[in-house]
């Protein structure tokens, strides 16, 4: 069953993706790395939920989502396999500097957490050996800012919860009343109901809400927690195809893609520009630290999604190259995503543009349909007329409610304004009037007693 869906999301979603040996770092004759982006999953964390009859919902001590020990293992691992890429070859300085390095987090603890893992396994203390004096440790530890914004102000990182593109909310609305979308609903409907039932939940899961109880399985297998009696080998294979259907649900159109992993794909394409313009003041490794449907926004907009979620710690790294021989700057992407082989990566490439020999040109040109033109404009956000919105559910009842308000209480204001300025005018008139009847004091009056 599992092998048929996949066959199937197969069709729709052509791998173009080119898998040659296994590569870690070492540079193609002729080419030399000038600067990279590196946009990578968290590591291991607990369920993002639970449920009534989870008996290990106290397993988690530091609660849902959160990243766990295994997962800061994973973090620092990563960061090695970077300091391998790109410190030992001296792309990078030995130790941190500014201007070097720029790493943005989504913000959420297990990211943040993991951006730190990653940055200390990058650029480990300076000293193995505790300083004489305690007052001195903190000194030896290369601290580095990781940035980040609200998660529901993240396009960047975040792209399929951010709030602020109503055009992405109508189209994820829509496609739920897709017949592909409606039939998988009805096949998995009493499938999805029993699950519930046995789960203890009082309201039944739905196609778009079931990836719930598989990440609670899924976290409990690789903790090694043992799971109830119903739920069998079959039963957790079907809710892995379900949580599979959903990941290619989510940026299966192109303009799905385009608003989500589009916005990250337009933002590497303009670190590369910015180096090729002015490189003594570019970034030289930019790192995002996010989510695995930040990733799978990203491979959607190139087109090389192959319907396979990434595990933990994936990392996707897009390198921009010079070519001495032809002065050219070269594109090359490799995906990190086998935990069998922490320090190795893929190596990956996109329709149009051959291994080691695609020209940024090309790279720019060929995604340019992946990337928004105008992302303000094509998100609908300057449309105001808030019952349009709340029709095509771009809207909810409170934001429509709050816009009103906000307009009656401007109208309000400016009516109390007008009526003070016309009452204003009014006592002026009569008091120029009145002045008339006034006889001029002369001023030798003033100083008579």
């Amino acid at each position: 069953m599992r092998k048929k869906i996949e066959t199937k999301m197969d069709l729709n979603f052509v791998l173009f993706t080119c898998f040659i040996s296994f590569v870690s770092g070492e540079n193609v004759d002729g080419l030399e790395l000038k600067m990279a982006s590196v946009l990578y999953r968290h590591g291991d964390r607990s369920p993002v939920a639970t449920f009534p009859k989870d008996e290990h919902r106290s397993y988690w001590k530091q609660g849902l989502g959160q990243l766990t020990e295994i997962g800061k293992k994973q973090e620092f691992s990563m960061g090695q396999f970077l300091k391998k890429r790109y410190v030992v070859n001296k792309f990078l300085n030995q130790t941190y500097l500014r201007k070097q390095v720029h790493c943005r987090c989504s913000d959420k603890d297990r990211c943040l957490m993991s951006a730190e893992a990653q940055m200390a396994g990058l650029y480990p203390p300076l000293y193995v050996k505790k300083p004489v004096q305690d007052d001195k440790e903190w000194q030896f530890w290369q601290l580095i800012p990781i940035h980040t914004v609200p998660q529901n102000h993240d396009k960047l990182l975040r792209p399929y919860d951010y709030n602020d593109c109503p055009r992405l909310q109508e189209i994820k609305q829509k496609s739920f009343s897709d017949p592909e979308y409606i039939e998988m609903e009805k096949k998995y409907k009493d499938f999805i109901q029993n699950v519930s039932i046995n789960l203890g939940l009082s309201k039944s899961l739905t196609l778009n809400t079931i990836y719930k109880a598989y990440d609670v399985f899924f976290c409990q297998r690789a903790h090694n927690l043992s799971w109830p009696d119903w739920l069998t080998p079959d039963i957790f294979e079907k809710l892995e195809v379900l949580q599979d259907f959903d990941f290619v649900w989510m940026f299966n159109t192109p303009e799905k893609a385009r608003l989500t992993g589009g916005v990250l794909l337009g933002e590497m394409i303009q670190n590369m520009k910015k180096f090729k313009k002015n490189p003594g003041n570019a970034k030289k490794l930019h790192v995002y630290s996010a989510h695995d449907t930040t990733v799978v926004a990203l491979l959607s907009a190139l087109k090389i999604y192959t319907g396979i979620p990434p595990p933990y710690s994936t990392a996707f790294l897009m390198e921009l190259y010079y070519s001495k021989s032809t002065s050219k700057y070269m594109v090359r992407m490799f995906y990190r995503n086998d935990t069998s082989q922490p320090h190795r990566a893929y190596e990956l490439s996109i329709p149009g543009c051959p291994l080691n020999s695609c020209s940024l040109d090309s790279f720019i040109t060929l995604t340019s349909s992946a990337v928004p033109k105008d992302y303000e404009a094509e998100c609908h956000v300057n449309q105001s007329s808030c019952s349009v919105k709340c029709k095509t559910n771009d809207c909810n009842e409170k934001t429509c409610k709050d816009t009103l308000t906000a307009v009656v209480i401007i109208l309000l204001l400016a009516f109390i304004a007008f009526v003070g300025y016309i009452v204003r005018r009014c006592q002026v008139k009569r008091n120029a009037k009145s002045l008339r009847h006034f006889q001029q004091i002369q001023n030798e009056e003033w100083d008579s007693e």
